[in-house]
């Protein structure tokens, strides 16, 4: 059986490639590190200098990067960088065949972004930053991408693209400008800043999303061993995004991983389903081992909600092992933690959790529906606070495990500070780990953190575990970040889909069942949230195989999944393991649009036939047409003709046996 954790990665990846559109007026324009002297229209002409591309690129086009190494300069200007134009979707993890987005696969990425220029192997002398970003639009992707060795090293007087954001800054030209990305199956590794964001630095109104990245051995000297994101001017806004990543050996002496700061601004942080280990705060005064959320100003506000991720072995040389919290000067925020697992961090001071307080602030944490166990400190091994007068930090704590024998031995606090426990914690308990040394924190059964935990702290917007299974599958939701899977009562020998024609075939096989009332086929369309089907009748308790048929007579165009959900005559329910399958639908591209000379017309998904294309003006007239045969699914035919149409707008359409089956409209322009 597969892991819940791959399973997890494996759907995010057909779901991130649903989700990926293109528009008919949109170029792709193709890079070969292996190729030189082309025109990047095409596998066989790409650019061979990915910088090329990037220089060609306007909002709405698509570049793809086939795997290799590619250097922002030949030469030794170590303020060289690949800067990515707004709107434009740089993609990375091509093997040179691909002609759709569903042959890719960017999880497998071995695209290299790398700032080793100058002497290879010598550091000192490599890119500040790697990639660069400035005032860019929502639409901006970089995905299926390693960024390595960006080293900003320059000195306290440089520029901030010099001394922060080693693999990729992200910058602003004023205070009012908005630059947001989206970075998804990226890794980030062995980048360095002087002062901050190893890896990425942004500082000002922005949106950045991160789906699947993993942040490996990168390091700050100041602030933000991976990432530092910030909104330090008044009235700016920044909201950060974090799903299903993976934080490891990311050092820094504030936040060993992320620091955060709204300093006269405001900052949102939504992290869901990461895993931060080995994470460190160095140095004497170091603080947070894993992250670092900073508030100031009467303006400044904050609020960072932590759900379903496993802080592990996390490191500070001062103070908070994990997570770090500090309002000031009359600043304002808020950390959730939910039903997240702390597992052996270690602080001097605050083992696993820390709020601090100053100068008539207001900061709070809440803990709810978590798992702390081992954590150590030499003061406070779970939870710290600290805080003068009028500023009374506190920590709320539910529904959550610990070793500890009470509420008291969490943490001693001053008469100013809260340490808030109601009775809903389990104390004196373990949370049996799988196999905590392999860093495996799913619950055996023995666990006392199962069906104790508080449906009600868990948001509606989360359905799944850390391993992407069912979170509320039981009556009541379980602590920490896996929700405990329990053996079906069905011996499931099979489970399979398959397309047939227009509609989905769905099948399976029980070698035995026991009190089985039904089952009932749930399918989604992201793979992460199910809808129900239809029903089929169970055959209660036998041991005889029993073989059940059932169909999808309207599948989604594009990738379906389906789950089976078996019910007992009790009304408890266990889930199967998803399959998936793919529905695809015909379709053409033009391009270049608009067209000058020679217009590409590109059929993709087709079935092996033959088909026929015309094109005709507005008024309905034909000014050209032609045939092809469809041998491999995709074909694409070079239209000559069209550089001597008239200005105007066209219509391609495509037939098979005289029935219509796509359709795109062109500019033909001088």
């Amino acid at each position: 059986m597969f892991s819940a954790y791959t399973m997890l990665r494996n759907s995010l990846l057909i779901t991130f490639s649903i989700f990926i559109c293109t528009t008919l007026s949109a170029a792709t324009i193709y890079v070969d590190a292996g190729m030189s002297g082309g025109d990047g229209t095409s596998w066989a002409t790409a650019y061979g200098d990915l910088q090329d591309a990037l220089a060609a690129a306007v909002s709405g086009d698509e570049i793809w990067v086939k795997n290799g190494t590619y250097l922002p300069t030949a030469g030794t200007d170590r303020n060289a960088y690949f800067q990515v134009p707004s709107g434009v979707k740089l993609y990375g993890g091509f093997t040179g065949t691909e002609h759709t987005l569903a042959s890719w696969n960017p999880a497998a990425s071995t695209t290299i972004l790398s700032g080793d220029v100058g002497a290879t192997g010598d550091f000192s002398d490599n890119s500040y930053t790697v990639v660069y970003t400035r005032d860019v639009s929502s639409g901006t992707q970089i995905i299926g991408f390693i960024i390595e060795k960006g080293n900003a090293d320059k000195g306290v007087n440089a520029l901030q693209e010099q001394k922060s954001g080693g693999g990729l800054f992200n910058s602003h030209s004023s205070s009012a400008a908005v630059s947001s990305l989206d970075l998804s199956f990226i890794t980030f590794r062995n980048n360095y800043a002087l002062e901050q964001g190893g890896a990425l630095y942004s500082d000002g109104n922005s949106t950045i999303s991160i789906l699947q990245g993993d942040f490996i051995s990168n390091s700050a000297n100041g602030s933000g061993g991976a990432l530092y994101v910030a909104a330090n001017g008044t009235g700016e806004s920044s909201t950060l995004n974090i799903t299903a990543s993976h934080f490891e050996d990311n050092s820094s002496h504030f936040g060993g991983a992320i620091y955060n700061s709204a300093n006269r601004g405001s900052n949102t942080i939504y992290l869901e389903s990461n895993r931060f280990t080995k994470n460190r705060a160095v140095d004497i005064g170091s603080v947070g081992g894993a992250l670092y959320s900073f508030v100031k100003n009467s303006t400044g506000t904050s609020y960072i909600q932590i759900i379903n991720n496993i802080f592990d072995e996390n490191l500070s040389f001062s103070s908070a092992g994990a997570v770090y919290s500090l309002t000031s000067d009359g600043g304002t925020g808020t950390t959730d933690i939910i039903n997240s697992t702390f597992y052996k961090n270690d602080a001097n001071v605050g083992g696993a959790v820390y709020q601090n307080e100053s100068t008539s602030s207001d900061g709070i944490t809440n803990v709810y529906n978590s798992i702390f166990s081992e954590n150590t400190a030499r003061f406070n091994s779970i939870f710290n606070m600290s805080g003068s007068a009028p500023s009374s930090p506190t920590i709320v704590v539910r529904n959550s495990l610990f070793a500890e024998t009470d509420c008291d031995d969490l943490g001693i606090n001053g008469s100013n500070e809260t340490l808030d426990c109601d009775g809903s914690s389990v104390f004196s308990s373990s949370p049996a780990f799988v196999d905590k040394n392999a860093g495996n924190f799913e619950l055996t059964s023995a666990s006392d953190a199962i069906n104790v935990g508080n449906n009600a702290f868990v948001p509606g917007s989360i359905s799944d575990d850390f391993s992407g299974n069912p979170r509320l599958a039981q009556t009541i939701v379980d602590m920490g970040a896996f929700e405990f899977q329990t053996v079906l009562p069905v011996e499931l020998i099979s489970f399979s889909a398959r397309a047939a024609e227009t509609q989905v075939d769905l099948s399976w096989t029980t070698a035995s069942e026991k009190n089985n009332d039904r089952f009932e086929i749930e399918r989604s369309t992201d793979g992460r949230t199910f809808d129900y089907l239809t029903t089929i009748k169970g055959s209660g308790t036998t041991t005889l195989a029993h073989h059940y048929q059932s169909s999808d007579k309207n599948p989604i165009n594009g990738i379906n999944y389906y789950r089976l959900k078996q019910i007992d005559f009790d009304g408890t329910a266990t889930f199967s393991e998803i399959v998936s399958v793919e529905m695809k639908s015909e379709k053409i591209e033009l391009f270049p649009n608009p067209v000058v000379g020679t217009l590409y017309l590109r059929m993709s998904d087709f079935t092996t036939r033959d088909v026929q294309f015309q094109i005709t003006d507005l008024t309905g007239r034909t000014m050209l047409t032609g045939a092809t045969a469809i041998n491999d699914g995709i074909v694409t035919i070079p239209l000559s003709k069209v550089g001597s149409f008239p200005l105007g707008t066209y219509m391609v359409r495509v037939f098979s046996e005289t029935q219509a089956v796509a359709s795109a409209k062109f500019i033909k322009i001088d």
